[in-house]
């Protein structure tokens, strides 16, 4: 069943072949997660088939499953399908035994030979033996010096690279490279007078990346080390410098499988590090930040089979692996920073630029060079707030149009020359229909048709309430047509089918007891997919129009109410869309119904716009906000991925769990449930019950589940 695990300081993680996540802790033990619950494993001074101490320092899974655990009172092997332990403790006795209480670190080769950092050096077992081999790794003269009491020679950090060679890393005795004919090790340590030798004699991990190019991270920094000359280029922290080190001390890296290269640096966060420019980027514990690094030093890190990042502080922090996914153009004008105001509108012409509205005209970006420019409609007067662009739209033409508070534009895309005419009232929304008449959207002053060229009003339809063929609403947000002919308008109070000939307007609110009328009345944003569907977004719910009944199919994107609050929908690849709601974005697919929610935690910013864009080119999909433009690539955010695999991880009998017993032939249970392939039950036994888990960490909350027990009652 579920325990408590305490938040003692998180040194080790690693996933087992079944999936499950395994966090050594620096007090508490060792916990097994299946995204929901922890499971822990703790020293038990009765039991000998427990852990050994409650101190692990490193778990390592070997090529043939097992897992070891090393802690600070032996090492362990675990057994996975008795859940239980086999300790291996010094013996005075017997000198084959490991050489001390105290192990850091172990490794299993391939074939078998398992390798220990214990508290006397570095201990060697060889396939099909019991006993182990010692080596005593202590320099020559003693020049390491120890490190709290410890020994130099205690070998710290094992990595065995692509060319079968095993590294050793000691606290205060450099680093070793073996050679495996002459059975010994060549030595590496830190020369005060050889600036290409390593930085400290204290070794915290050793790493390979892809490129098999050997990393060492010490008390004093990060070392790269150069294979053909045996000497180091070290990166150490700089003051002056902020794309240096934050600190001295560097523990643990990982190059996760998008390539980016983590290291860990004591209580000052951790960094990824940019191998091409030498730079890091660092990330720490921001007290005001609930979505920042927990405060701790960072032990470990990880990266599970999904591409999470797990990092081991005082506690357990996550890293969805979309966080780096997300791209930002910062807009280089300070004022539309400093003013915090997301735009209202985006969109992408022809040629592929970006443009947005903004208090001081409409901005361009090119995604490609990242260039952005402003243009405005008052350019003599840029302080005017005459220039507040309300919004933007293209017409079929490719014509960009843009509305002010007092004027309406006709844009040149490549000039930003603008072509105005004079308006009544502020708009919200500007279209250009299929028959080249230009409407605008004027909130508390009505629907308007103008004409460009004379620069008059020819139409504007109001709400009255004794003509039902009246719009609905003064305040609109959106005018389009579809592919069928259709004209909609959306307004706060119902959306609208509009007769622009006969200037007739049809009304859709929702209909208390009627599942099939429109969810909300405030209907914000429409868009006709690819296959001719036509969708609407609204304060309440996401809304399909069924034309050959005339009334809708209703999906809500769970309980609450800022999830439904749809603004902006764009179509995506393969059937699907993207939306705008209230805590953020979505992707939905219609075919079952379901939403993946992308939030802050998935590394989206926290302000963004209602507008979403799809580029015509590459299938990127861009947001506003308050500080520029996000792109994304939203492949890495399928709603439709397979399913992870589910394990069983408790069998009950009477709502209690049943004990692993493979002693006692009265058991129904032999090994561990997720292991047992069946089981043995009597007529007493009818009331029985199982937990499981889909073994899949990125978003555990969003899981969902069918099950059926065949012939249970």
């Amino acid at each position: 069943g579920a325990a408590s695990f305490s938040n003692a300081g998180i040194d080790a993680i690693t996933q087992d072949a079944q999936g499950f996540m395994w966090f050594g802790s620096l007090g508490d033990g060792l916990a097994r997660y299946d995204g929901y619950e922890f499971k822990v494993f703790r020293h038990d001074q009765h039991n000998p088939r427990s852990l050994s101490h409650n101190e692990v320092n490193h778990i390592n899974i070997a090529p043939d499953g097992k897992m070891w655990i090393a802690t600070s009172g032996g090492l362990n092997e675990f057994d996975a399908s008795t859940e239980t332990f086999t300790r291996y403790l010094p013996d005075p006795a017997d000198p084959a035994s490991i050489s001390g209480s105290y192990v850091g670190t172990s490794l299993v080769e391939p074939d078998g030979t398992l390798w220990v950092g214990a508290g006397g050096g570095l201990d060697r077992r060889d396939p099909g033996k019991t006993g182990f081999q010692h080596y005593t790794l202590m320099p020559e003269g003693a020049e390491g010096e120890a490190l709290e009491g410890i020994s130099p020679d205690r070998a710290f950090a094992l990595l065995l690279d692509s060319e079968n060679t095993l590294w050793v890393g000691t606290l205060g005795g450099g680093l070793l490279r073996s050679d495996r004919e002459a059975d010994s090790f060549t030595r590496f340590l830190h020369d005060p007078d050889d600036p290409k030798s390593l930085p400290n004699n204290t070794i915290r991990d050793i790493y390979e990346d892809r490129a098999k190019t050997i990393w060492v991270t010490t008390d004093s920094g990060l070392s790269r080390m150069d294979r053909r000359s045996n000497s180091f280029r070290n990166y150490l922290p700089d003051s002056n410098n902020p794309g240096s080190l934050r600190g001295s001390f560097v523990g643990e890296m990982l190059e996760d499988s998008l390539g980016n290269f983590w290291v860990s640096a004591d209580e000052l966060g951790v960094s990824l590090f940019d191998r091409e420019k030498e730079t890091f980027s660092h990330f720490y514990h921001e007290p005001a930040n609930p979505q920042s690094l927990s405060p701790g030093t960072v032990w470990t890190i990880f990266e599970d089979n999904g591409g999470v990042i797990w990092l081991g502080t005082n506690s357990i922090n996550r890293v969805l692996p979309t966080v780096h996914s997300f791209r930002v153009f910062q807009n280089p004008a300070e004022s539309a920073r400093e003013a915090g105001e997301v735009p209202y509108a985006m969109l992408q012409t022809r040629d592929g630029h970006l443009w947005l509205n903004t208090r001081e005209g409409v901005d361009r970006l090119d995604p490609t060079t990242g260039e952005w420019q402003r243009f405005a409609l008052h350019p003599e007067d840029p302080a005017s707030d005459q220039n507040q662009a309300m919004t933007i739209h293209e017409d079929r033409a490719g014509n960009l149009w843009a509305a002010y508070p007092k004027a309406v534009s006709r844009v040149d895309i490549q000039t930003g020359k603008h072509s105005s005419i004079e308006i009544a009232s502020k708009p919200l929304c500007v279209y250009v229909d299929t028959a080249s008449r230009l409407w605008l959207c004027q909130p508390f002053y009505g629907f308007s048709e103008y004409n460009f060229e004379t620069g008059t009003q020819e139409q504007r339809y109001i709400t009255d309430s004794e003509d039902k063929s009246s719009i609905s609403g003064t305040f609109a947000y959106f005018a389009n047509e579809d592919s069928a002919g259709r004209f909609w308008i959306g307004t706060y109070s119902g959306l609208n089918l509009f007769d622009p000939d006969t200037g007739e307007f049809k009304s859709y609110a929702p209909v208390n007891g009627d599942a099939n009328s429109i969810s909300s009345k405030d209907v914000r944003s429409f868009l006709e997919d690819p296959g001719g569907n036509v969708w609407f977004g609204t304060a309440y719910g996401l809304n399909r129009y069924n034309p050959e009944t005339d009334d809708f199919t209703r999906y809500l994107n769970g309980p609450g109410t800022s999830l439904n609050r749809f603004r902006g929908i764009i179509s995506g690849d393969q059937n699907r869309l993207w939306v705008k709601h209230g805590d953020g974005l979505a992707n939905f697919a219609p075919a079952t119904g379901a939403f993946r929610n992308i939030t802050s935690r998935d590394g989206l910013p926290r302000d963004i716009g209602d507008s979403i864009v799809r580029d015509r080119r590459n299938g990127l999909i861009y947001l506003a906000t308050a500080e520029g433009v996000v792109s994304f690539d939203p492949a890495k955010f399928d709603a439709g991925k397979v399913p992870p695999s589910v394990a069983l991880t408790d069998f009950r009998l009477f709502n209690k769990s049943v004990p692993i017993q493979p002693a006692s032939i009265d058991s129904p249970l032999q090994s561990a449930i997720g292991l047992t392939k069946h089981l043995t039950l009597t007529p007493e036994d009818a009331l029985l019950s199982f937990s499981f888990s889909a073994l899949d960490y990125s978003d555990p909350e969003s899981h969902s589940y069918a099950y059926r027990l065949q012939g249970f009652d």
